[in-house]
């Protein structure tokens, strides 16, 4: 499939004449494989996922699928189209498969023998065939996210948007679920929405940054961290100092050694040079996204560090 977003824009309406822009002029253009859009929380990463599965009507600009038009063919788009929203519900007391039973009841397939075999299929090919009779209520975080793609791929659907999808998951659960998109990429469009740069590095080879509604990057990760390049740098300081250099500088974490204090931090040479034993570092995707993401955030330590740093004892 093919995916054109057009100067796409969405305000919300807060009264009084207030209007907030969620989505800002956004154009991208997507192809089959794995697609990654990164941004903290507000970014407006879920009003354009919502917009993009027919959910959410825009402000103005425009979307096509394959030619199909967003708007004049919502319910041709949703026959092609698979969702995975932020939060959703499930029915705690009916099994896997009979969540899926009733999802497919309501995507229009007609009970029968292709039907359970459509529903055996997807449970084998999310890892949870061996669990399709224990009643949804028992299962783990992970597998009930599992569920989710589970139901959003009952129609083979040519676009799959899935929105913070291993946001709440342990890290064991988090690498099986963004291996499982992985394997679904290959014949179509999945689009992975989420604040956490682990996602997006395991899993993605085309991405984009999403801030205050607006793209700041498109492209391949590997060219997001080259844009980081010369400005990560790493310094040993005493404990006392650490906050004064929190205030003034983007830090990125913080780790206890026994000569001190290893600070890795973000800066031009210039604005760095005064401090003690630096050195330069090469830089990651969250050092990247993190520069990235500072002319919004303003000076010192205020940007919002999409992973905890690692604390001080």
């Amino acid at each position: 499939m093919h995916v054109q977003i057009n100067h796409l824009v969405k305000y919300y309406d807060r009264g009084r004449k207030n209007l907030h822009c969620a989505v800002n002029d956004l154009s991208l253009e997507l192809s089959d494989g794995m697609f990654g859009l990164l941004g903290p929380n507000g970014a407006g990463k879920t009003t354009l996922m919502k917009m993009l599965a027919t959910l959410l009507e825009p402000t103005s600009g425009s979307v096509s699928y394959d030619g199909l038009r967003l708007g004049r063919d919502n319910q041709a788009i949703r026959k092609r189209l698979g969702y995975l929203p932020q939060s959703y519900g499930l029915y705690a007391n009916l099994s896997a498969r009979e969540v899926l039973d009733y999802m497919a009841a309501l995507h229009g397939m007609p009970r029968g023998a292709d039907r359970r075999k459509r529903i055996d299929a997807i449970l084998e090919q999310v890892n949870l065939l061996d669990a399709a009779g224990r009643r949804v209520g028992g299962f783990s975080g992970g597998m009930r996210q599992r569920l989710g793609i589970a139901q959003a791929l009952l129609n083979d659907p040519d676009l799959l948007i899935v929105d913070e999808p291993t946001a709440g998951l342990d890290p064991e659960e988090r690498i099986r679920f963004r291996n499982l998109l992985g394997r679904l990429s290959g014949q179509r469009v999945v689009i992975l929405s989420t604040h956490i740069v682990g996602d997006i590095s395991s899993t993605c080879d085309d991405m984009a940054v999403l801030a205050e509604g607006t793209l700041r990057f498109r492209g391949q990760p590997v060219c997001l961290i080259d844009q980081a390049r010369g400005y990560v740098w790493s310094t040993l300081v005493q404990p006392a100092r650490v906050p004064e250099i929190e205030r003034d500088y983007h830090v990125i974490s913080a780790v206890r050694r026994s000569a001190g204090v290893s600070l890795r931090l973000l800066g031009d040479l210039a604005s760095v040079r005064g401090l003690p034993e630096l050195a330069p570092e090469e830089p990651n995707l969250e050092d990247a996204y993190i520069w990235t993401m500072r002319p919004a955030a303003g000076e010192g330590s205020s940007i919002s560090l999409p992973v905890e740093s690692e604390a001080i004892s």
